[in-house]
């Protein structure tokens, strides 16, 4: 598994469920990086184009729309991203 952002420090952060007032930086983010939504959903990141606004994502559980859950990928816009899953 890719880790979200370098260092040792990250890694603390995503085990006690990071905000993304907690400096995650979303331009470094790398596929595999599993992240919660507002909703309760957690994603995949599947590509990051490094644009600083949308992560395309796959839904691997979301409370709100089991529909999503699959294969399909998502656009994802970052202000909808809370934490590190």
């Amino acid at each position: 598994m890719h880790l979200p952002v370098p260092g040792a420090h990250t890694t603390a952060l995503a085990k006690r469920g990071a905000t993304m007032s907690d400096g995650i930086n979303l331009l470094q983010l790398e596929p595999g990086a599993r992240l919660r939504l507002a909703n309760g959903a957690i994603v995949e990141l599947v590509e990051n184009p490094r644009d600083g606004s949308w992560l395309l994502c796959r839904y691997l559980a979301d409370p709100t729309d089991p529909a999503v859950l699959g294969d399909e990928e998502h656009m994802i816009f970052v202000r909808d991203i809370t934490a590190l899953a």
